[in-house]
């Protein structure tokens, strides 16, 4: 049998703050079990009967009575108080589909996920769903036809959380079985094994000794970096912070515009805003093209983040992917009592405070931070009310007439692979590679990361990157390039930005600084390149 668990917060103190409720407080199942019952209470709900989507085709057909087709759903919840360390700890077993009668702003987060982490042996896992969050956000599910490790799986545990394991649960010493034969865990925790009612406490004891275990930490423990944030008040206060940064133009590398759908970049031609008093066609999606859409006009927070909405386009006018909101489309950073805050697809993530400290104290010891005051600064002017900076070719042409540098961007090299850009820039008194991006969101800053490891990594293994860089320069350079010398290079990170009085690091957004850490550890550690890292105004 399978039945699915769920663990709610200390806050919860009594059954009925385990269930929604109705926009008149009333809870919305009814109550079916006896009410006497101290540490039990079971509440049944069943959905009013509807055509199902198909019945439309065939109605003008149908000779019998249509409402025998008509479909409904039952809903029940088991909900279960245990005494735990002189605590009332609430569970919730759902069944059909009782995970609709619970209130899930009060459940706790990840708990599936640690009973699996903790349960499961190191080769016991069958499949894995992830979330890539910050960049260019998408998730992904992976299955095995046997059990096996972890790290077999394409899940990379520094920019991306787990969001559902499957795994098969080992003994413990003294058991003559597993608490269960599957376990699935999520922020719930489903299981398979043959259960009775007077089963179910001592399993819930069971799923609370396996959270509480702190085994998974060994090994598991970067699921503590990210936890997805569902308490309402909190996203109140986190929304505000996003309209406000709204309101006051906030152009940062901390807020950008990132597709909350994998789009087929060869179909979508265009996207429509709308939902502000009028339509706007853009054919790329920044935070200045929405705020030009928004052309200073204040409205209330519910306007920004549900009224306006973005539809994706082919060359033909057909809508490629879902209509979605405006909210959706942000990436965004904040702080709030000291604690930092994603946004990114519509779904908030706290980060945790001890994990951006050990980032930060990482990336020192492979980046540093340079000041070219050579790099002069991006243009920026006012174009009919649009923002509108400078081109990165336009901009890395005008080094052409300087003797200090060698413009590489748009020269590129080929291979059996494809063709790359070796860099945008070479300085040639210190022998710098240098890759410029102007900010436009954390995507861009990821490619930004990966052109300067990929580059770095072919002249390292192909002479033929060597000869290319060594042909490209010598207009300019006496330098002759070998694999004894191609480590005298340093990889430089440019990235183009407004001005701020903080260093580069400080302002890059968190998974930004991830992606960076790891680049700049393979470049250092593997490559054998000296990384830094600088920023370059714009205006």
């Amino acid at each position: 049998m399978d039945l699915n668990f769920y663990l709610f917060n200390e806050n919860v103190c009594a059954f009925s703050n385990c269930l929604k409720k109705d926009k008149d407080g009333n809870i919305i199942a009814q109550l079916i079990s006896d009410e006497s019952a101290s540490d039990y209470q079971i509440y049944f709900n069943r959905s009013n009967s509807k055509a199902p989507k198909w019945f439309k085709l065939i109605s003008d057909k149908v000779t019998t009575d249509s409402a025998a087709l008509w479909t409904q759903y039952n809903s029940a919840v088991i909900l279960i108080k245990e005494n735990i360390n002189e605590n009332d700890v609430y569970f919730a077993v759902t069944l059909g589909f009782g995970c609709t009668l619970i209130d899930k702003d009060k459940i706790v987060p990840n708990f599936g996920l640690k009973v699996v982490l903790n349960s499961v042996k190191d080769k016991g896992f069958k499949s894995i769903e992830s979330k890539a969050v910050g960049t260019m956000s998408f998730q992904k599910r992976e299955a095995s036809s046997m059990v096996t490790h972890i790290n077999e799986f394409d899940f990379n545990s520094a920019t991306e959380i787990l969001n559902k394991l499957v795994g098969i649960p080992e003994k413990e010493d003294g058991e003559e079985e597993s608490f269960a034969n599957k376990v699935i865990g999520g922020d719930s925790c489903k299981i398979v094994s043959k259960v009775e009612f007077d089963d179910l406490k001592v399993k819930c004891q069971k799923l609370y000794e396996m959270y509480k275990s702190l085994k998974y930490k060994e090994k598991y423990g970067f699921i503590d970096h990210v936890k997805h944030i569902k308490d309402k008040d909190l996203i109140d206060k986190l929304e505000e912070n996003l309209y406000q940064s709204l309101i006051n133009r906030q152009n940062d590398l901390k807020i950008s515009i990132a597709y909350p759908d994998l789009l087929e970049e060869d179909r979508c031609s265009y996207f429509e805003l709308a939902g502000h008093g009028g339509k706007q066609l853009e054919y790329c999606l920044t935070i200045e093209t929405i705020y030009n859409y928004l052309n200073g006009k204040e409205q209330d927070k519910e306007k920004y983040f549900k009224k306006i909405k973005i539809q994706p386009y082919d060359s033909e006018g057909t809508p490629c992917a879902d209509n979605r909101r405006l909210y959706d489309y942000f990436v965004y950073e904040t702080q709030l009592d000291r604690n930092t805050y994603v946004l990114s697809t519509g779904k908030w993530y706290e980060i945790d405070n001890t994990h951006i400290q050990e980032v930060n104290s990482e990336i020192s010891n492979f980046v540093t931070i340079s000041t070219y005051q050579e790099l002069r600064p991006f243009k920026k002017e006012v174009i009919a009310d649009k923002i509108k900076i400078e081109a990165e070719e336009i901009y890395n042409s005008d080094f052409d007439a300087s003797n200090n540098f060698v413009v590489l961007d748009q020269k590129l090299y080929h291979n059996s692979n494809g063709k790359i850009e070796i860099a945008d820039l070479y300085y040639i008194p210190d022998k710098k590679l240098i890759h410029i991006k102007k900010k436009t969101n954390s995507s861009t800053l990821s490619h930004l990361f990966s052109q300067g490891y990929v580059s770095a990594y072919l002249l390292k293994t192909e002479q033929g990157c060597i000869d290319k860089l060594n042909e490209l320069i010598r207009d300019k350079s006496t330098e002759i390039y070998d694999k004894n010398t191609i480590n005298d290079l340093t990889v430089i990170y440019a990235i183009a930005t407004e001005r701020c009085e903080n260093n580069i690091i400080e302002i890059l957004p968190i998974f930004s600084k991830i992606n960076l850490l790891n680049f700049a550890k393979n470049l250092t550690n593997v490559l054998g390149y000296k990384v830094e890292i600088t920023q370059i105004n714009i205006g």
